[in-house]
């Protein structure tokens, strides 16, 4: 009896130690965003594979492992943006392991720094959508009318309407929506730059024309959801049942190459971040501040936001004017 006793302890510790572990993973990585878990994960994986083939050990590495696999890269052509998250997910995984991490040691930082100096890399990055593309998007899910164009309409209004990442836009559920006279005012819970989800207040205006109203559009979407409590943004089978499941980000980006395509347009050069980077692009030259824009989509970083505005603000001024 006591041997039973004993067996069955040492099984329920091995399950209560194995949820204590579940648990810590879960909140270990609580302070990164999903989308930087799974982004990790995939650099990590392609650093092992790298390790394996070169008869490296990946866990722990060195710094000249990492430069080595920093030279790799470079000569197999890929971007130094890359390069750089790759060693951040290196990093990542050997502070998890309470290692020592390779890639912050002063010869890889240099070596980094040396071949930005060196390579003078222009940045890449998807296209802003224009308002003038947005209103034909617009028009055209407003004639097609199913559930599923009905939704992309309000997710494309709403999203570049806010200037939102797409994560956090399909993180919204229907109670964060507050109706006022003037428009909404959505309740953000938590964001990438926001991840002890402090969470903040976003209003967003009716639109000066209906056929790029967000409002509307948002409206016409819970006319065909419904009310009920859950995610705002649902999937859809097909073009006409919905499902009870939240929207993953990753389709924020299928539906924008997939209106953009309605309207016959490459949609090569476009995703999800195109909403974002044509928010910020259009308010500036609607002559929005920096602060107001900030406000609106979130960042926290000035320099950040400049990347989208300095091609704005290079036609702004001109020196020549009334000269040539």
């Amino acid at each position: 009896m006591l041997v039973n006793a004993c067996s069955t302890h040492a099984v329920v510790c091995k399950i209560d130690m194995s949820a204590a572990e579940e648990v810590r993973r879960r909140v270990m990585n609580s302070g990164y965003a999903e989308n930087t878990i799974r982004a990790y994960q995939s650099s990590w994986s392609q650093f092992q594979k790298w390790c394996r083939d070169a008869g490296r050990v990946s866990l722990p590495a060195d710094t000249r492992d990492c430069i080595d696999h920093m030279c790799w890269c470079l000569a197999e052509g890929f971007r130094l943006e890359t390069i750089h998250h790759r060693m951040k997910a290196v990093n990542f995984y050997h502070r998890r392991a309470e290692l020592p991490e390779p890639a912050v040691n002063p010869e890889a930082r240099a070596f980094l720094r040396n071949a930005k100096r060196s390579l003078c890399e222009r940045p890449q990055g998807m296209r802003a959508l224009q308002p003038e593309q947005l209103r034909r998007i617009s028009r055209k899910l407003l004639q097609l009318r199913s559930p599923m164009h009905v939704r992309d309409r309000a997710i494309l209004l709403l999203c570049f309407a806010c200037g939102w990442r797409r994560a956090e836009l399909v993180s919204l559920d229907v109670q964060d929506v507050h109706w006022i006279r003037e428009g909404i005012v959505l309740w953000l819970g938590k964001s990438k730059t926001d991840q002890e989800g402090r969470g903040r207040w976003v209003g967003v205006n009716h639109g000066v024309r209906m056929i790029t109203c967000p409002i509307r559009a948002l409206q016409q979407w819970l006319d065909v959801r419904g009310s009920r409590p859950g995610p705002l943004f649902v999937s859809c089978y097909g073009s006409g049942r919905l499902s009870s499941r939240r929207l993953r980000p990753s389709a924020v980006r299928t539906v924008v190459k997939r209106s953009l395509e309605l309207v016959r347009e490459d949609s090569e050069m476009y995703a999800a971040h195109s909403l974002r980077a044509g928010m910020i692009t259009a308010a500036f030259e609607a002559g929005a501040t920096e602060t107001a824009i900030m406000q609106r989509t979130g960042h926290t970083c000035s320099e950040t936001l400049r990347r989208y505005i300095r091609p704005v603000r290079a036609l702004r001024t001109n020196p020549l004017k009334g000269v040539l």
